[in-house]
């Protein structure tokens, strides 16, 4: 065999086998460029679907967690004005020790309490209702924390709604129960404000979709 034609066998040997590197680096290449597409397309896919289960999820939500907003937000502003009443009647008790020539005629404000009270009632009733299609650990929490205010101003307040409320009126005036009465229900007031803003904003981020807890 002359060496012309080994040449040409050998070159065309290389061209051949050069010609079969560059192909299977294509097919590589175009494979896995095929392979990241289609992992993009199904990422995109999974995504669309999660959005479409996020959007459903938020329109069944507010069904219920809009009222249920509105009916806590409501329950709370009728407790606000039970302790500002409280406190009213507390500085109108406090009074009398300052200036003993003035004195408190009649229950009207009590009579006001109590009204505010069935309406506290009435609107917990319907809270109870909607509270019983959340399923959302972290809201029923946050909802009852500010239910339980309602005791603690029962508690706090009873100095001045109750026993002291006669005993005043008869000329047993104590005067730092009172006072103590009435920072404590301050104290509640603020405390109730956080808690509601807490209740607000787990409501608000169930309504863009965050997952239950």
């Amino acid at each position: 065999m002359s060496d012309i034609l080994l040449g040409a066998i050998i070159s065309g040997l290389s061209l051949l086998f050069g010609y079969a590197i560059a192909s299977y680096i294509s097919y590589k290449t175009a494979k896995a460029q095929r392979e990241t597409r289609l992992k993009e397309l199904q990422q995109q896919l999974e995504h669309q679907k999660t959005e479409a289960r996020r959007g459903r999820l938020v329109e069944t939500r507010k069904t219920y967690l809009l009222p249920l907003r509105e009916t806590v937000s409501k329950w709370v502003t009728e407790l606000t004005r039970m302790i500002d009443q409280v406190d009213s009647l507390g500085r109108a008790l406090r009074r009398t020790q300052e200036y003993p020539s003035s004195y408190l005629t009649d229950n009207s404000q009590k009579q006001v309490i109590d009204k505010i009270k069935d309406r506290m009632n009435t609107l917990k009733e319907d809270l109870e209702v909607l509270r019983g299609q959340v399923s959302d650990n972290k809201l029923s929490d946050a909802i009852d924390e500010v239910l339980f205010k309602e005791l603690d101003v029962s508690i706090d307040s009873s100095p001045i709604l109750d026993s002291t409320w006669y005993g005043w009126r008869s000329g047993k005036k104590d005067v730092k129960v009172v006072d103590d009465a009435l920072n404590a229900i301050r104290i509640i007031s603020v405390e109730l404000r956080d808690h509601l803003q807490e209740v607000n904003k787990r409501i608000e981020e169930l309504l863009i979709g965050e997952e239950a807890t």
